[in-house]
């Protein structure tokens, strides 16, 4: 059914069958707006890019050639 056909007798939901948010739905979901809306347009600094170049020449220092290391982060978070 994934082309977009209905089973007979299969409905779709209508405007009218949705509940309206409450209040704090409506205030966390503006919250989580205006929060994808500023990381979206987020950018590092360019001070930053110092802080991981200078990482980089200290573990390049104490991580011998040859070996690994396994990172364990959040990503860019």
């Amino acid at each position: 059914m994934g082309d977009g056909a209905r089973a007979e007798g299969e409905k779709f939901a209508t405007v009218s069958d949705v509940e309206p948010l409450s209040s704090a739905e409506q205030k966390a979901a503006l919250y989580r707006d205006e929060r994808i809306a500023y990381w979206n347009s987020y950018t590092r600094r360019r001070s930053s890019n110092y802080y991981h170049r200078r990482l980089t020449e200290i573990y390049q220092f104490l991580i011998p050639p040859g070996q690994r290391v396994l990172e364990m982060g959040c990503g860019d978070g």
